[in-house]
Parts: C-alpha cells; structure tokens; sequence
C-alpha cells in the first residue's frame, strides 16, 4: 500500500499536464483530419474502397496495396469496427494511434535515465514528460499522420520500443517489436546497422536475429489463410523497392540532391558506400573496445537513422521520420546535441511543405548540407568515444 501511495503522490501531479498536452494535441490532430492529400486521391482512397468492398478482412486475400499486410490488417479493423467512419478519418486515425503510442515508449525511454519525480515547487514537467510532449507535437509527426495520412509512426514506434526494451534488458521482447517494425515497413532496416553495431559490440547475441523473421511470417499468415498466395506476400519489399527506381532521391534532403537521377550508375555506388560505411563503424566500435552504455546506445541508434537515409539511394521525403523521433531522445542522453531533432525537424518540414502544398522554401540540394553538418557532429562524437577498460561483454 505505501508503494501505491508512492506511485499516485508521483504520477498524479503528472497524469495533469500528460492529460492536458494529450488533449491539445488530439484537438490540433482533429482539425487536420478533413485534409486529403495527393496520396489519398491516388492511392489510399482506393485502398479503402476496395476493403469497404469486400467488407474488411476478406479484401486481404487479393493484391490491392503495395504495403505489407499487418498495416492492411489496421485498416481492415477499423472498417470492421467503425463500418460508418469514412475512409480518410479511419486512416489517419490509426497512425494518429501509434502517434500516441510512440509517445509513450519516448517517454518510458526517458524515463530510464530520469525515473519521473514529483517536485511539488516547480511547475516544470519531468524529463520524460517534456520528451513524450515534443513527440507529439513535432511539426513533421502532425503532419505526417493527422495531416498527410501516412504512418510512418507505426513502425516507428516499435523501433522506439525495440530500444526502450533493449536498455531496460528485455532483448527478447526488444526484437520481438524489431520484428514488428519490419513487418509493417522495409524502412525499419535504418536501424539495422545500429544492431550490427551492438553485436559487434558484444551488447547482445546475434542468435537473437532470429526472432524477426519468425515475427514477419506469422504477421503475414493471416493474410495467407484468407487466400492470398504466398509467393506475393514474401515479395512484397523486393517490388516495393522497385518502384521510383528511376530515381536516386525522392523530394529528400541528401547526398543524392546534388546528383542528377539519370546517372543510375550512383545507384550501386551508393549502395556499396553504404554497407562499406556501416562496416567501417562496426571496426571502429570493435578495435576501439568501446563501452556500450545507454547514453552510447542511444547516441549510436540517433546515428543509424541519420546516416543510412542521407547516404541510401532512392531515399523519399518522409524517411527522416526515424531519425526525428530517435534524436528528440539523444537530446534527453546527450543534451549538447538538443539542437539536432531541431534542425531535423526542419529539414523534414521543408520537404513535407514542398510534396504536400507544391511550394518550396529552400533549394533541396543547398538544404542537404544541413545533415551533412550533423553527420559530422556525430561522426566527431563517435571518434571521441573512449575505450572500456576490457573488451565488452554480453549483458543480457
């Protein structure tokens, strides 16, 4: 009973301003939802004519989306539940969800290095608090969901859960939602050198790779036994990844701006610079011994979701998402680099703004010196990393 009290003396004060900033930033989302953007027009209204069609999971069994099928399975549920709510609100509503969801594991995170604590002389929320808040009210992150009707918040919140459980020692609960990140977009493979990374750093076994192809078969068997064929569901990223091949980047502020898309031979120079820089940080983790500790964990996730989108061909627009959120937690870690979901934030702003009302603020190709400028930061924080006293270990 003294530990209940305990609890509701902290968080009541707290449960306040978290009630208060949730609602605010449901009534900001509300007010985004009668916008229809070009990819709802184009692609996403006829998604849910067809599933309206076939009256909610049934439609599963037939190759009408180029998404993976757990995020068909959302908006076959939400047909099901709410068979009245229009198509365009039961989209966004799901990714205004996982919104919220991301939230949560954002704030849990923070909450590792700062256990949330009631001070009943300042009127200044907790750490974890003021992260879960930027969360949600980050430009880009209202725009995307609320706005737009994308989600990228989906399997962003499961990355975000894949670290707040690695660091709390639940690596099989931590994969487990790596899992599910992948199955719901290929896009979760920015954080696949982060995981290369702490392997070699001995941080964890690579027997725990297992587990995310595991979780991506059984997210697609539903959708299997309702009729669709396997061979279509397996090949789902390898065809999503050939679509706008004809393109190095897509509306996205990196190294490919300053590069015509007709020269395709860049494509497999990128592709080869990529994998030959994720190695070249994997060495570096493994001959400097470096101690994997939270705080470097953290900073080293911020760094995977910064560097594969800016130095990966046929990149588009939305994928810094990732990086937004991930680095809005470094700055918490490490409060010297508060500056950087900032500048993030805005570079990603400014290609939203230039795909969803045609107008552009800054020429893309001088804009992509702006994470240029942060991959040198990080790069320079990487190279100051200091030796453990003994090679690493496996924790858990």
């Amino acid at each position: 009973m003294k530990n209940l009290a305990k609890v509701i003396a902290v968080s009541g004060p707290n449960l306040i301003q978290i009630v208060a900033g949730g609602i605010l930033a449901l009534t900001i989302r509300y007010s985004m939802l009668p916008f229809e953007s070009g990819d709802w027009v184009t692609d996403l209204s006829d998604w849910w004519k067809t599933i309206d069609q076939y009256g909610g999971f049934p439609a599963l069994a037939h190759n009408f989306s180029n998404y993976n099928v757990p995020y068909l399975y959302l908006l076959a549920m939400m047909n099901s539940l709410f068979p009245d709510m229009s198509g365009l609100t039961a989209i966004k509503t799901v990714s205004i969800v996982f919104d919220f969801v991301m939230a949560i594991f954002v704030y849990l995170l923070v909450n590792l290095k700062y256990p949330t604590e009631y001070n009943p002389r300042s009127s200044i929320p907790p750490p974890a608090i003021i992260a879960s808040l930027l969360v949600l009210f980050a430009p880009t992150v209202l725009f995307n969901g609320a706005l737009w009707g994308q989600c990228d918040s989906i399997y962003t919140a499961f990355l975000v859960a894949f670290l707040y459980f690695l660091l709390s020692g639940r690596t099989i609960l931590a994969f487990i939602s790596y899992g599910f990140a992948f199955s719901f977009k290929l896009q979760a493979i920015f954080l696949a050198p982060f995981i290369l990374w702490i392997i070699v750093g001995k941080r964890i076994k690579y027997t725990y790779l297992f587990i995310c192809p595991i979780v991506y078969f059984l997210s697609i068997v539903p959708a299997w036994m309702l009729g669709r064929p396997i061979n279509e569901l397996l090949s789902i990223y390898w065809n999503q990844s050939q679509d706008y091949s004809e393109y190095l980047s897509l509306e996205i502020a990196n190294i490919y701006s300053w590069i015509p898309n007709e020269l395709d031979i860049f494509f497999p120079i990128g592709l080869a610079f990529t994998i030959f820089a994720v190695v070249v940080v994997a060495l570096f983790l493994y001959r400097r011994n470096v101690n994997l500790s939270d705080d470097v964990l953290v900073f080293l996730a911020t760094f995977s979701v910064v560097l594969i989108p800016y130095i990966l061909p046929r990149m588009h627009e939305r994928y810094w998402f990732p990086a937004e959120v991930i680095s809005i937690v470094m700055a918490f870690y490490i409060p010297k680099y508060s500056w950087i979901p900032v500048w993030l934030g805005f570079i990603s702003a400014v290609s939203y703004i230039l795909v969803l009302f045609n107008f552009l603020i800054l020429p893309l190709h001088w804009l992509a010196i702006a994470p240029l400028f942060i991959l040198f930061i990080l790069v320079r924080h990487l190279l100051g990393l200091g030796k453990s006293a003994s090679h690493g270990t496996y924790t858990n």
